[in-house]
């Protein structure tokens, strides 16, 4: 949570925070994340950051590639990442609501984008899910992602659905 502002709300972007701890981070340690990126690269270090963490993650570059790892991990994702601009007519917030439908959960999401007219992403993210704008920090990336997991964690105990 940031001062005045949920991560969770759509309309929150975040570029920069402060450094996360050491014993925050160590809450994401087996959490696992549906990551879809497409461009190899930044797919790549965000799957490095992720692996810093310990969290567990599954990516690909399309829905359609991602989908079958929905079925198989066999467990409800702590965290959806998705880039807003992926290839074909389905956007990354599209994606996410795609996504949700296949897991039966309302897990929460992270877009990131690079689109400087954020109005036009904000007007199609779908609820519980956080923005960021590229560049961002690596303590920017962690709160949403933090977010999420102690959210999936806190309903995991008390066996409820996100």
């Amino acid at each position: 949570m940031l001062p005045g502002a949920y991560l969770s709300d759509p309309g929150v972007v975040v570029r920069h925070a402060a450094p996360v701890g050491a014993d925050a981070l160590s809450q994401l340690r087996g959490a696992y994340v549906l990551l879809l990126e497409d461009d190899r690269e930044a797919r790549r270090a965000i799957e490095d950051l992720l692996d810093d963490w310990g969290v567990i993650h599954a990516g690909g570059a399309t829905l359609e590639e991602l989908a079958p790892e929905v079925e198989a991990a066999g467990r409800i994702p702590d965290a959806l990442i998705t880039d807003f601009r992926l290839p074909g007519q389905l956007s990354g917030a599209a994606c996410v609501q795609e996504l949700r439908r296949l897991i039966g959960a309302t897990v929460p999401a992270i877009i990131v984008t690079g689109e400087s007219d954020l109005a036009s992403v904000r007007a199609v993210m779908p609820p519980d899910t956080a923005l960021l704008q590229k560049p961002f920090d690596e303590a920017a990336f962690v709160l949403p992602l933090l977010e999420a997991v102690v959210r999936a964690r806190r309903a995991e105990s008390l066996h409820i659905d996100l």
